[in-house]
């Protein structure tokens, strides 16, 4: 379905359950805690280990490197989010069928990928064409090496892309979260190994191939189906395209909306520029998609499933958007807030430029994670296809314009494109959340307010943090870790000085007080959200937390 209307038809092929509203209720909140549970803990392994390999690719690779590979996600974004055709997320909104349909689906999507590999090798030729003349500088010219390897992973990532889809159906989140940790392990081990063995760049690139084809073997063992051995039935790839082509323009504009959007603004500053804002954005996605790879995969089967009941999708919409702006918000702030002193422990300062632009940036992105699940999950579980491609598109574009106005306003720094873009996540981002969740029934306001009231809490207790460092720290006779960095980068030899060990602690301190306050905070101010939260986190995790902050 195609249409802005709601599709009230069924999609698991399962007659009512019994027992009631009730039970069914707590089973399905059960099997969202479970899932989501898992889910959490497969992409907290995950980004684990993508923690450590940004932090070996950091000392390895130089602004330079990270701004090529920057305007390599740019394209790519462009580019390979027409692939698969939609079909991974369509098998899911129709689950009845997906017997008949996963044949015809996997043919469609390898024959997109092959078109979108292809596409990916010579959009690098005419590109780096363009961009070696603009202020990005000669390293444009490595572009093309680069794309033609993201392109051999794309064909490959037909196998897991549409044999997933089963997984997701049945609720089997335990085998997607072992194929999590084992595609990471394999990908991020490689990224460290090549950039320790000083392939640069490449060590970006190539591991993601390998993994990819991991993940494939994977996917085969899980879920034993051959697609491949059915015939491709091109007649049924018009009625499928027809289906899914709201979903494949979505995916373009939301892979825009992730990385794509600074490919214009990429010509107007040099490649160091880039690297510095890119690595800011990097690590603030580190961020995003480990919370909102979890909610998705885990959110969009189990809202197929509540569309036909009005009253608890609202509610669920509303409750994980509270509980998602909750969890977010200290995670990306506290990590702007510790910042410096993390680039000058690890990097001895060279992403120095990237601090202001990761504590403006910041404040916008725990809303932005809303806008990637929610709408995402609520618009595809409802059928609304159309309205989920013009919300992104809406979101891509303005991304791509704010980055470049930010970009020619202040061309010799990353600043400018963190200000304009942050500002306008922050508006589109909560304009997004309101006009997907109102024809549900809540007031405009309660959907703003539910983006919002954790995230103003948050920014009141990293404001507070930084207020006793910068102001209070001095009075007392203390290095403060903000005004004093040059201890560290002056001093290199001497880490385990007192002087280091004094920066270490005050970095420890501005962490707890942005926790501290910010528990207090939502203690106090937002008693329903953390209740909301901790009623869906794992059981011994939320008892605790239950008791911690003194919830009955």
């Amino acid at each position: 379905m195609t249409t802005g209307e709601p599709d009230n038809s069924a999609t698991d092929g399962s007659a009512p359950r019994p027992g009631g509203t009730g039970s069914t209720s707590a089973a399905m909140g059960q099997t969202v805690g479970r899932g989501l549970s898992v889910a959490l803990l497969s992409n907290a392994g995950a980004k684990g280990l993508a923690i450590i390999a940004q932090v070996v690719l950091g000392l390895c690779l130089t602004l330079d490197d990270f701004g090529l590979f920057a305007l390599t996600l740019s394209v790519q974004m462009f580019i390979q989010t027409f692939r698969d055709g939609g079909v991974r997320d369509y098998l899911v909104t129709r689950a009845q069928d997906h017997d008949r349909l996963i044949g015809p689906c996997f043919w469609l999507a390898m024959t997109i990928n092959v078109i979108v590999a292809l596409g990916l090798g010579i959009a690098g030729h005419i590109i780096a064409a363009i961009y070696v003349h603009g202020d990005f500088g000669a390293r444009a010219s490595d572009l093309p090496l680069l794309l033609w390897l993201t392109a051999i992973a794309v064909p490959i990532s037909t196998i897991p892309s549409v044999l997933l889809a089963k997984l997701r159906i049945d609720l089997r989140f335990e085998a997607i979260a072992w194929m999590t940790i084992v595609k990471s392990l394999v990908q991020y081990a490689g990224s460290i190994w090549m950039a320790l063995a000083g392939f640069g760049v490449l060590s970006l690139v190539v591991p993601l191939v390998i993994a990819t084809i991991v993940e494939a073997v994977m996917a085969c063992v899980l879920n034993r189906a051959q697609p491949w051995r059915s015939a491709p039935n091109v007649r049924m790839w018009g009625p499928v395209m027809k289906d899914s082509g709201w979903l494949i323009a979505s995916s373009a504009a939301c892979g825009v909306s992730n990385f794509g959007y600074y490919l214009p603004a990429g010509y107007f500053v040099s490649s160091a520029t880039m690297g510095a804002y890119y690595f800011a954005v990097s690590l603030l996605m580190q961020v995003e998609t480990f919370l909102t790879s979890a909610l998705q995969s885990t959110m969009l089967p189990v809202l197929v499933r509540l569309r036909n009941e009005r009253e608890r999708f609202a509610e669920a919409a509303l409750r994980l958007t509270r509980s998602l702006v909750l969890l977010c918000t200290p995670l990306t702030l506290g990590l702007a807030a510790v910042f410096p002193l993390l680039d000058a422990l690890i990097w001895n300062g060279k992403f120095h430029t990237s601090t202001l632009v990761l504590i403006v940036l910041a404040v916008g992105y725990p809303v932005r994670a809303v806008m990637v699940v929610v709408p995402w999950s609520v618009l595809q579980a409802q059928g609304r296809f159309k309205e989920l491609f013009f919300m992104w598109l809406r979101n891509g574009i303005g991304m791509a314009l704010a980055c470049l106005v930010g970009a020619l306003w202040w061309r010799e720094s990353p600043l400018g494109m963190a200000i304009v873009v942050s500002t306008f996540l922050l508006s589109s981002s909560i304009l997004s959340v309101v006009v997907t969740l109102r024809p549900f029934g809540p007031r405009a306001g309660v959907i703003a307010w539910a983006c919002i009231k954790s995230l103003s809490l948050g920014v009141v207790s990293m404001g507070v943090a930084l207020v006793a460092e910068v102001v209070i720290a001095p009075m007392l006779g203390r290095a403060s870790v903000w005004m004093n960095l040059e201890v560290v980068l002056e001093r290199p030899e001497k880490w385990l000085s007192f002087e280091m060990l004094s920066l270490v602690t005050h970095a420890a301190a501005i962490g707890a007080v942005v926790a501290g306050v910010y528990a207090v905070l939502v203690r106090m101010l937002a008693t329903k959200d953390l209740r909301d939260f901790l009623s869906v986190a794992p059981a011994k995790l939320g008892g605790l937390a239950r008791r911690v902050m003194l919830l009955r």
